[in-house]
């Protein structure tokens, strides 16, 4: 059980400090799917780039060669078209000619040839790719030999090579304009992905308040309608479950102030048994101890006697005190007739005549109401172990006793409320059921309040416990002091 001030009494054990401690050491869900989102996204475009590069290398290669073997074609054509006692002219516009084509280039090797007598592939002036893509893309050389026969019988070389600069310029347009553009699609996947887990976790949140509003004690606490399908059944069910909670803790205070009540009604009939049984008997028996004690003085020899019938009054008398304290102690015979203002100070003022050296101060706020037996003698009980807790654990100089009727809310019309303050240490809280603070504060749980334990405020230890009850009370005998 666990006694929380201002809330009434957890229903639940609170979480440790280890538990959460373990908790903030388990990575975070919320961060895993946002990694695992990033993640994706850039596996994806690095997989569509590798598929755009892939692609585009077999595409290279192939439009190159077939570039490359319809110039070869051409060149073997124009050769055998301008025969063995060709010119050098002859063979220079062959050169210009394919240098035409695209994706080949033709260089003609002879003494009198010039730089002009080479013809690079014909382009489009795109954009020179850079380096590292160029290396990515760009096949396997290929070229061909022409040997070629003057009319002034000298020899001379044509060389005819694949020339695929213009096809990775092409390529690199379209990458450069593709790539940024899924990019930004990735980012923007990436972002409204994002968007809706913290959606997701956003309600999480929500529920997690919940449940420690709900461990907490506040069994009203409900969720609102949920804002994704999947959540109806998580809200519903949470619903469900406070409601049915805060049913059974109805039930069970019902129970519990039902067992309360017996109990007291048990203590009741065994004090009412003792008084009426006991009592008379011990007067009769000490009335006939001092008739005997007269007899005995007044006959001879009764200095005998004097003694053991002296002994025996005191016996008699000591059992007397016994009985009257178990009385008390099982029902102040005060408590439920009296208000409940008499019935507390009657306490304040034994302990007043018992430790003169504390000064006492009781302030009660309830006029001539009573609450009924079972609450009027839960407040007594707390109040007369709170004293005592001060004076003889405490060593207090100072105890101040207050009594109040605040407003209650939608549960109850009032809450009474029950405090003791003293000076003095720390109070060691009693374990005796049914008297110590732990047993009064399961009477005030089984009565729907709280009690705090025990603290130290401005220098001063505080008690005190608050149950719900109806306003004003009943009226109880005027005057009565205990």
């Amino acid at each position: 059980m666990t006694v929380r001030e201002g809330g009434g009494l957890s229903l639940s054990p609170t979480i440790s400090s280890a538990t959460h401690a373990a908790v903030r050491r388990l990575p975070q869900l919320r961060s895993r799917i946002m990694l695992g989102v990033v993640g994706l996204s850039a596996a994806l475009w690095l997989l569509l780039a590798f598929g755009m590069v892939v692609n585009a290398r077999l595409a290279t290669r192939a439009e190159v060669s077939a570039s490359f073997a319809i110039a070869e074609r051409f060149a073997e054509a124009r050769i055998a078209s301008i025969g063995p006692a060709g010119t050098l002219e002859a063979y220079r516009r062959l050169v210009g000619e394919l240098g035409e084509m695209r994706h080949v280039s033709a260089a003609l090797s002879h003494p009198l040839a010039g730089p002009d007598d080479a013809a690079a592939a014909a382009g489009d002036d795109e954009e020179e790719a850079p380096g590292w893509f160029a290396a990515l893309i760009e096949i396997e050389p290929i070229d061909s030999l022409f040997t070629l026969t003057l009319d002034d019988g000298s020899t001379a070389t044509l060389t005819l090579a694949a020339n695929d600069a213009d096809e990775i310029a092409e390529v690199w347009q379209d990458f450069s304009f593709i790539l940024p553009v899924t990019i930004l699609y990735g980012a923007i996947l990436s972002l409204l992905s994002m968007l809706l887990v913290n959606l997701v976790f956003a309600r999480l949140r929500r529920i997690e308040h919940a449940l420690d509003r709900l461990r907490e004690g506040a069994l009203d606490t409900r969720l609102e309608d949920a804002d994704f399908a999947e959540f109806g059944q998580v809200t519903g069910g949470f619903n469900d479950l406070a409601s049915h909670l805060s049913e059974e803790k109805r039930l069970n205070r019902n129970l519990a102030r039902r067992l309360l009540d017996a109990h007291e009604a048990e203590r009741r009939a065994l004090a009412n048994d003792l008084h009426d049984e006991l009592g008379p008997h011990l007067f009769s028996l000490r009335s006939a101890v001092a008739m005997l004690k007269r007899k005995a003085a007044r006959a001879d020899g009764g200095d005998g006697l004097e003694t053991p019938l002296h002994m025996l009054d005191e016996e008699v008398a000591t059992l007397q005190s016994a009985t009257r304290r178990l009385l008390a102690g099982l029902r102040p015979m005060s408590v439920g007739g009296v208000p409940l203002r008499d019935t507390v100070e009657g306490a304040v003022d034994s302990f007043r005549r018992s430790s003169p050296a504390t000064q006492f101060v009781c302030r009660t706020e309830t006029a001539d109401a009573t609450f009924g037996e079972v609450v009027d003698l839960t407040v007594y009980r707390f109040v007369q172990e709170s004293i005592l807790n001060a004076l003889k654990h405490g060593k207090a100089r100072q105890v101040d006793v207050a009594i109040a009727l605040r407003p209650g809310d939608a549960s109850c019309d009032a809450v009474l409320e029950a405090t003791v303050a003293n000076d003095g240490t720390m109070p060691i809280a009693s374990n005796r059921e049914g008297y110590g603070l732990i047993g009064i504060a399961e009477r005030v749980e089984a009565l729907g309040g709280f009690a705090t334990a025990p603290a130290v405020a401005g220098g001063r230890t505080i008690c005190r416990i608050a149950i719900p009850v109806r306003a004003g009370g009943t009226s109880g005998a005027k005057g009565a002091r205990p």
